[in-house]
């Protein structure tokens, strides 16, 4: 990530250039995979033991081209917002499904927010973009995020209006999403659009919709007590068979950030004691954008970032015939695809100085929001302060913090952001944030249970 050096200066015109942008709207990781079987080459799991790879992509907020014009209140939306690469959503997917056909895992995991905001339209893109995995026979496992179903908000814009647009329903959700992969479940839960997948005669992926969206829609997730009981049954199942078993909700079910989340199943005690009873150990997760590991005794979570934020990163997991299992985080490559495709888009194939500079951008004026009028800071400070966090955020959001930890804890931003702690929000999670050396958030072994 060549532009998030350490060099001040040179980063001051885009700085500049940030707050021009302010001003008036306020005023107005590579591996080689293994070898593995999907389902659809031998018409039944594959045998116990068998290596298997899975692709898993979560938050992904494709938002269809038809539902914007790139104009001046799309353009204040997006600048406004938190940093997601929506303009480029339907290509950044579209790369990303290449690449995983190029990889042919055991199987593609979509863990939600599926879509910008709920649109029909975006749902039906998305569908014709997975399209070509289901012909070459690697199944794909949806559930729906907080965003996909039932949305508040489904909207278009056009110039300087925005207009309403047609949203999705929990049925077209079904019926869209399911016969990608979904349908050939061994279990479905009657309350929620929950299943139990059988990839391997030892190995089963538990799916897990907790969202919100029957008759509110809210952020957080919730499991009612009798999906709590058909998760119990489905974990018998497979702990008779001596299989291991993989989960995948959309809301966390550990508290990844330091403040309190409001991003979390409610029942998560309740499931994860369901996980220790039964010897589950991993769940994949997303909802908070942030790419970030976090165990608790036995048992670890991992939050994949968004893949609507640069780097566009997803989770590659491998497992082998103990059921050890690898997971790494992979960037898509949408330069290469754009190239490939022959796309003359010049922004997508030069998409790693793009998606750089639009995140930088995007946090530093964040931060300039919160500053901008304090007449106790002067311009100077002020642009040091929304130059760290246009350093830190990107960082941060991809799990590469600890990459930088060292060289950011002398910039001059730091120190002003942790002066005005009590006074800025920006402030306190920026000094909790570099308060201790961060970890490699990217990959993590973890050996199967004995």
């Amino acid at each position: 990530m060549g532009f998030f050096n350490f060099e001040f200066k040179p980063r001051m015109a885009v700085l500049l250039f940030c707050l021009a942008l302010f001003l008036p709207a306020f005023c107005a990781c590579t591996a080689t995979p293994t070898q593995s079987v999907t389902p659809e080459e031998t018409g039944n799991p594959p045998a116990a033991g068998t290596p298997l790879t899975f692709a898993f992509a979560t938050d992904i907020h494709l938002y269809s081209p038809l539902l914007f014009d790139n104009g001046p209140l799309f353009g204040s939306m997006l600048y406004g917002a938190d940093s997601k690469m929506t303009q480029y959503s339907a290509a950044i997917m579209e790369a990303f499904v290449a690449d995983v056909i190029a990889q042919k895992p055991t199987a593609l995991i979509l863990g939600g927010d599926i879509s910008f905001n709920g649109e029909q339209a975006s749902h039906q893109l998305t569908a014709q973009l997975l399209a070509p995995l289901k012909a070459v026979g690697i199944p794909v496992l949806v559930i729906p995020g907080n965003h996909d179903i039932n949305s508040l908000h489904p909207q278009r814009y056009e110039g300087n209006k925005v207009f309403a647009t047609e949203g999705f329903t929990p049925e077209e959700f079904y019926d869209l999403y399911m016969p990608f992969g979904g349908a050939d479940a061994i279990a479905f839960d009657e309350d929620t659009m929950s299943y139990f997948y059988p990839v391997a005669e030892d190995f089963y992926i538990l799916m897990l919709d907790a969202s919100i969206y029957k008759t509110t829609v809210e952020d957080d997730g919730t499991l009612c007590a009798a999906t709590l009981l058909w998760v119990e049954e489905c974990l018998k199942k497979a702990q008779a068979q001596g299989a291991t078993v993989l989960s995948v909700t959309h809301q966390n079910l550990l508290q990844h950030t330091f403040a309190k989340s409001v991003y979390m199943v409610r029942e998560a005690d309740a499931l994860l004691a369901l996980f220790t009873q039964y010897g589950v150990q991993l769940n994949l997760s997303g909802h908070i954008h942030v790419q970030h590991i976090l165990q608790q005794g036995g048992f670890t979570e991992i939050a994949t970032q968004a893949l609507s934020l640069y780097p566009c990163q997803y989770g590659w997991l491998e497992v082998d015939s103990e059921r050890n299992i690898t997971y790494m985080a992979k960037e898509t490559p949408v330069a290469a695809w754009a190239l490939a495709t022959g796309n003359e888009d010049e922004k997508l194939l030069a998409f790693d100085e793009t998606g750089e500079r639009f995140f930088y951008v995007t946090a530093a004026r964040k931060a300039l929001e919160e500053i901008y009028f304090d007449p106790a800071l002067t311009t100077e400070e002020k642009t040091q302060m929304a130059d760290f966090i246009g350093l830190v955020n990107p960082l941060y959001f991809s799990g590469r913090l600890h990459t930088a930890h060292a060289e950011l804890l002398q910039h001059p931003g730091l120190a002003l952001w942790a002066a005005n702690a009590q006074r800025y929000a920006f402030g306190n999670y920026m000094v909790n944030l570099m308060a201790n050396p961060p970890l490699d958030a990217c990959s993590i072994y973890i050996p199967a249970k004995k």
